[in-house]
């Protein structure tokens, strides 16, 4: 099935992997999708699967520390999700629709950048009492706090509704 996010094999290799390559101790390999030739996932801890971004067509998702983002396509969100799609996970609020795939690859990477080499990662979930477009549940705000030895200062990078504070 071919990602409604629209990114490209090409614009994967070439302006994510490119990023990760320079990660430290990185150790990843990908996954396609026998019929569409998509590459559906991305380890970045070898066969240790305990770090992984998945491509589905209609989100991206990074798993990392038994933590779920969620980045939903615009148009699968106003119509598709329900409450329990999202029950404890983390999910960006932000729009695709107005972003190309090297913007939206490039969210991607600051994500990964920050929780990368993370020994924890805790989130609190804010409700903002603002319904979401297709009334499924209430817009949430996050705070994700990240211990990380890779980085040597404190941190805070903010992403819509998503506020991480590193160290």
């Amino acid at each position: 099935m071919r990602r409604s996010v629209d990114i490209s094999n090409e614009d994967i290799k070439e302006h994510l992997l490119s990023h990760i390559k320079g990660l430290p101790n990185v150790d990843f390999k990908f996954e396609i999708d026998c019929e569409d030739k998509e590459i559906k996932y991305l380890k970045l801890d070898g066969d240790k699967e305990d770090f992984f971004i998945c491509f589905y067509p209609w989100q991206i998702s990074i798993f990392c520390l038994n933590e779920h983002f969620m980045f939903i396509d615009d148009s699968f969100r106003e119509h598709n999700i329900t409450s329990s799609d999202t029950f404890g996970e983390i999910v960006y609020e932000g729009k695709f629709k107005d972003k190309n795939s090297l913007e939206i690859l490039e969210i991607i990477f600051n994500v990964i950048r920050i929780v990368y080499g993370a020994n924890s990662i805790n989130h609190e979930k804010i409700n903002t009492d603002i319904k979401t477009i297709s009334g499924y549940d209430t817009k949430y705000n996050y705070t994700i706090r990240i211990i990380n030895p890779l980085y040597n200062n404190s941190i805070v990078y903010k992403l819509e509704n998503i506020t991480f504070y590193v160290n």
